[in-house]
């Protein structure tokens, strides 16, 4: 189930909380779930797009929190296919730019 791997995952971040690589694959891993919750056919429309977009947004959070403790190969993130769900997002547009990716 979906909320159970994301809650894993932030799970396992909040065990290792000084370690970029950790919030950059959590990212990831999150970003993943997106898809997923859009095609729960187990949800009604509006509950899928609801838990996407909050997936979407946990996932930016914790892409914040790899370049807050280290993590900048902005390169890798604008070309990681784990986050392709994030593409899209304007929050994710804007963390791109603040790390100085070009549009």
């Amino acid at each position: 189930m979906v909320p159970d791997a994301v809650r894993a995952a932030q799970e396992y971040a909040a065990a290792f909380p000084n370690e970029p690589a950790v919030a950059y694959d959590n990212a990831r891993f999150i970003a993943r779930s997106v898809p997923i919750a859009e095609k729960d056919s187990t949800l009604g429309p509006h509950d899928r797009t609801v838990i996407a977009q909050e997936y979407g947004r946990l996932a930016v959070q914790q892409l914040r929190q790899a370049t807050q403790l280290g993590y900048h190969d902005v390169s890798h993130m604008k070309a990681d296919p784990d986050l392709d769900p994030l593409h899209d997002r304007q929050d994710f547009r804007e963390l791109l730019a603040e790390l100085g990716a070009p549009p």
